[in-house]
């Protein structure tokens, strides 16, 4: 579906905004993107788009990155936007990627999901927050292209008794150690290493292995034990999301939403990986 400029994209209900490249509901989810060659860092590979959040570009009109990005406004819905599994409508602009973008105007490119986001370094210096989104079969979704409207609290979805989700892409798999994760967890016994909170079922006590640095790109990480940590199912999720890091040099565990720390408990047959650590408190919490 073409369009000759921002504003008929508007109109048609695919983009809310006539500048801002991230568009978001008002429950700070984000619901669609424009990438159009704002920022020097975005890769278009077609059905996957690594894209650069907002903020932290000059301001005198150039694409200059002179200040950290962080996750406020755009790039907080997009990270939420993962967390809730929201498909994210994606145009692309004439100044995009040539390989994949209209000669003129704007383009409607259909669904894509966000799979993942990280901090890294941009070519001008700053951090900047990377996100990878991966389109999906847009037969599985309904995209509402006309009267387009936010959906209230009153309403009730009808939902699917048989929901599938398909992505045209496969999901990286990667071959991982059994041994690795089963040896962290007997270690501690399913305690979490963070909150020392242990799961317990009817039937046993249930952790998760966490790889401090991830395995897939673009972290490519190690499947080590000096790579992994024992964690609750809710530690692991704030451990991903770059809520919670650890300190390589008092092994403190500092979450940044509550401003609170404690100690991660640390068996001594577990020697952990000191750069792993200090990989993950710059790209996935974004300090330095």
């Amino acid at each position: 579906m073409q369009f000759e400029s921002r504003e008929e994209v508007r109109r048609a209900g695919l983009h809310k905004h006539s500048m801002a490249g991230i568009g978001y509901d008002s429950d700070g989810n984000a619901e669609s993107i424009v990438i159009s060659g704002g920022y020097k860092d975005d890769l278009d590979e077609g059905d996957v788009i690594i894209y650069t959040g907002q903020g932290g570009q000059s301001r005198d009109g150039g694409s200059t990155q002179v200040k950290d990005q962080v996750l406020e406004r755009g790039n907080r819905a997009l990270v939420n936007a993962a967390l809730n599994q929201i498909p994210i409508r994606v145009i692309r602009g004439a100044r995009g990627d040539k390989r994949f973008s209209p000669q003129t105007g704007y383009r409607y490119d259909g669904l894509f999901m966000v799979s993942k986001h990280w901090f890294e370094k941009s070519k001008d210096g700053p951090l900047v927050v990377r996100f990878e989104l991966r389109k999906i079969d847009e037969s599985f979704y309904e995209v509402a292209l006309e009267n387009f409207s936010e959906t209230t609290i009153g309403e009730t979805p009808v939902g699917s008794i048989n929901p599938v989700r398909k992505l045209s892409n496969p999901i990286d798999r990667i071959k991982r150690d059994p041994t690795v994760v089963k040896w962290v967890k007997a270690l501690y016994g399913n305690q979490c290493q963070i909150c020392q909170t242990t799961l317990r079922t009817p039937t046993t006590s249930y952790s998760q292995g966490a790889h401090i640095r991830g395995l897939g790109t673009p972290h490519n990480g190690a499947d080590t034990t000096s790579n992994m940590l024992c964690l609750c199912a809710n530690c692991h999720i704030l451990f991903d999301f770059g809520a919670i890091y650890i300190d390589s040099d008092t092994f403190e565990v500092h979450n940044v939403v509550e401003k609170s720390k404690s100690t991660l408990i640390l068996n001594d047959n577990h020697k952990l990986d000191i750069e792993a650590i200090n990989y993950h408190k710059l790209h996935y919490a974004g300090i330095q």
